[in-house]
């Protein structure tokens, strides 16, 4: 990925917002978040998803991820329209990072 590529970022069908790479940490990609209005719906969940990671309370973080999972996450590729699979995400405010699938699916 480049810095500066350009995501949706989707919840199930729901888009949360837009993503821009800023850099990469392999193997994260971290980028910012620009969020749409549908992601303050859920915007709870992903706060307490990572002040549990952060206390290392794995207990409650785990179904808090299984709750924001649940529907699949995925990025749509701006310019291409390739649809990519979220694998594991860590979101703090805007800063937005995450490991994705090798390869496109078809969605």
């Amino acid at each position: 990925m480049i810095s500066h590529k350009q995501f949706e970022f989707f919840r199930g069908d729901q888009l949360l917002g837009t993503v821009v790479v800023e850099r990469l940490s392999f193997p994260w990609t971290i980028g910012k978040l620009s969020p749409a209005p549908p992601y303050e719906t859920v915007r709870h969940l992903f706060d307490e998803a990572w002040n549990s990671s952060i206390a290392e309370d794995w207990d409650r973080c785990d179904p808090i991820l299984e709750e924001i999972e649940n529907p699949g996450l995925t990025l749509r590729d701006t310019e291409t329209n390739e649809v990519h699979s979220i694998l594991g995400f860590h979101c703090n405010g805007t800063e937005f990072h995450w490991l994705e699938d090798a390869g496109p699916s078809n969605e």
